[in-house]
């Protein structure tokens, strides 16, 4: 779009959500401290998912990105951030400022939301798939380090992508650390069936290696009035807010004390779930569509 118009001049206003980071990014996986205010176009190169000839022929999209992008994308109107981490990144590679609003999702209206049914065990969730950058391989070396033993963790999600490991090898790495017992992988689940699983558990957890854009699992947990434990990068820690503890990325000791932390504590538990319906009111359908309208009409009026 911004090339058309450049192209053209075609003044009608233009604006897009940011959902990710592929107009820069060759490997999200590789993204860490801030790498996105200086990568070049050999970092892309190097860090490219693809090997071999598939790389090759992603060079000239990775130079255009590299050269062209920001400029093209700084000639639209407007761009609807998820969250404020992303905003913060895109500004990092060069969007102007002014063109950066925060409008996160929503809440799906939709979902069904099961009735708690809680045991004397505590239910440790995990929803997502199951690739590197979620960071399953440090929640689970968490597990191996957590000295509480009345808990249980659920993981609902496989790998869809294809990248990294599939579940085969976490359940292998649970089988090594002595924690399969701990352990049970669920694999995939209908969207429809997803509140069974969220209704059963007691606390939610996010492990992330990459500034996720959002987390919607995020927002699925906290219908569940489930309190939240999220590594520190992305949207996950701005969306749980109050309701949630978070860690430095990649720490599993500091991942381990939490969970023993809240496994142990149910008063503090209850703490956190009682923040929940204040934090979800920023992403009621309410909310959320009024700041889009708005933001759609400011565009219209100023044409």
């Amino acid at each position: 779009m911004g090339l058309y118009r450049w192209r053209t001049g075609d003044e009608t206003p233009i604006v897009a959500t940011l959902n990710g980071y592929t107009t820069f990014c060759t490997n999200t996986a590789e993204m860490e401290d801030g790498c996105w205010n200086n990568c070049t176009l050999g970092k892309k190169f190097s860090h490219a998912r693809e090997r071999g000839v598939d790389r090759l022929t992603k060079l000239p999209r990775m130079a255009f990105n590299d050269i062209a992008g920001p400029r093209l994308m700084n000639q639209l109107d407007e761009f609807f951030c998820l969250s404020p981490a992303v905003k913060d990144i895109h500004e990092g590679v060069g969007i102007e400022t002014e063109l950066l609003s925060v409008i996160p999702n929503m809440i799906d209206p939709t979902f069904q939301t099961e009735l708690p049914t809680k045991t004397d065990e505590v239910r440790v969730l995990y929803v997502g798939r199951l690739e590197d950058i979620k960071g399953i391989s440090v929640l689970l070396e968490a597990v191996s380090q957590m000295s509480a033993t009345d808990y249980r963790v659920d993981i609902v999600g496989d790998n869809l992508l294809d990248y990294g490991p599939d579940l085969e090898t976490y359940r292998e790495q649970t089988r090594e650390s002595g924690i399969d017992n701990r352990v049970v992988f669920h694999g995939w689940v209908e969207y429809q069936k997803l509140s069974e699983h969220y209704a059963a558990a007691d606390l939610f957890v996010h492990p992330g290696l990459w500034p996720e854009p959002f987390g919607r699992t995020i927002l699925e947990a906290m219908q569940h009035e489930l309190p939240v434990i999220c590594s520190d990068v992305g949207g996950p820690p701005w969306i749980s807010g109050s309701a949630g503890r978070s860690y430095s990325r990649n720490d599993a000791s500091a991942l381990a004390a939490i969970l023993d932390e809240l496994v142990g504590d149910a008063i503090q538990r209850q703490q956190l779930s009682e923040n929940i319906h204040h934090e979800l009111e920023r992403f009621s359908t309410d909310r959320v569509i009024d700041e889009i309208e708005q933001s759609y009409r400011s565009h219209i009026t100023a044409e």
